[in-house]
């Protein structure tokens, strides 16, 4: 492990584990979450209805940020 790997992990913040699904539906109804969601969402639904039909079998691009949008989510 690299010095640099080192320190990220010794002053990352503690992870707690989720409980149960009532703790899940509080935390995914966040703020910040929400908003990332929203836009993960919009981001790849104009990826996929305005730019994949004209660029989406030229460009290798625009499947693989649909994909990783929607994955990374």
């Amino acid at each position: 492990m690299t010095l640099r790997a080192q320190s990220i992990s010794l002053f990352a913040p503690e992870e707690r584990s989720v409980q149960s699904v009532k703790e899940l539906w509080v935390l995914a109804m966040q703020p910040g979450f929400m908003a990332y969601a929203t836009f993960v969402v919009a981001f790849a639904g104009i990826l996929g209805i305005y730019v994949s039909p004209t660029y989406g079998s030229t460009q290798i691009l625009v499947p693989i940020g649909i994909c990783s949008l929607i994955g990374g989510a």
